[in-house]
């Protein structure tokens, strides 16, 4: 007798389905030349209080520097060509700082491969020429990301797991996601995903039907930190105990989920240190993981 599967199971596995398709990627590459630095850099993960930046290196080598305050104000610094310097394959910037004239110096290196490019290094603040505060590192991820939208930075600047709002807002966070992501992945009759590279994220909400209805999960992740971590929310305007119930569920999921995926990279990088097969190939269970 063929066994029924119910819906919860098949939302379930169509989200575990969805997720296996993280990608395994590399963290050391071809050292960044002179050229390469020019475009637009990204990062949400920021070691500031802001984590939002974005940097945009023009042509010329004029540089500005974007940060998005955590009230969703944006700053901007900018260096001309004149104070960017590129040696031995560090790029120097200095940027003066107009609200307190400070000096800020930005110093860079990084990687590239075929697929990634990042670029990293350390930021000094200087009150004045003689006088040096700290140095902060910094990193950056190639391309033109996006910052979360402001609905979904007023969910995370809730310090609980659920927060209730109000359904227009609520359908208004999910539109903002919608026009980030790179498309919707999973759809079933009662739960659509979500996914986006820059910023890194995972959406499930519900529809009409599901017993949570309306909510949203949503997981963040710093997609350049080695240990994969996540941050989690749920908002919901309707029962709070099914939305939490909800919010649970798929936080084990997407946990035990990336927990899978750390342990393969971790494998890969057991594997990438094996000597070659007689053939001069890497062994067929590399192929497996990393296909």
């Amino acid at each position: 007798m063929n066994k029924k599967i119910s819906t919860s199971q098949l939302n379930n596995l169509a989200v575990l389905t969805f997720f296996t398709l993280l990608s395994v990627c590399s963290h050391s590459g071809k050292v960044i030349l002179k050229n390469d630095f020019v475009g637009n850099w990204w990062t949400d993960s920021a070691t500031l209080p802001s984590k939002n930046h974005k940097l945009i290196v023009q042509n010329d080598f004029s540089v500005s520097w974007i940060i998005l305050e955590n009230d969703g104000r944006e700053s901007v610094l900018n260096a001309s060509s004149d104070q960017v310097k590129v040696i031995d394959n560090f790029m120097y910037i200095t940027f003066l700082s107009r609200e307190n004239k400070a000096l800020i110096k930005m110093i860079l290196g990084g990687w590239k491969s075929q697929s990634d490019s990042k670029i990293f290094g350390t930021l000094y603040l200087f009150p004045n020429e003689q006088e040096l505060i700290n140095g902060i590192p910094v990193k950056f991820n190639k391309g033109e990301g996006h910052f979360l939208p402001p609905k979904v930075r007023e969910i995370f600047s809730n310090k609980i797991d659920g927060i209730k709002v109000d359904r227009e807002f609520l359908l208004k966070s999910i539109n903002q996601l919608k026009k980030m992501a790179l498309n919707s992945v999973t759809d079933t009759p009662l739960i659509s995903s979500l996914y986006s590279e820059k910023p890194f994220f995972k959406v499930i909400y519900t529809k009409h039907g599901h017993e949570a209805h309306p909510a949203l999960f949503i997981a963040v992740q710093d997609k350049s930190s080695m240990d994969l971590k996540l941050s989690y929310k749920t908002a919901f305007s309707g029962d709070e105990k099914k939305a939490l119930d909800f919010y649970i569920e798929y936080k084990q999921l997407i946990s035990e989920e990336v927990m899978d995926h750390k342990e393969i990279q971790e494998e890969i990088v057991k594997i990438n240190h094996n000597e070659p097969d007689k053939k001069g190939s890497p062994n067929n269970t590399t192929k497996k993981l990393i296909f």
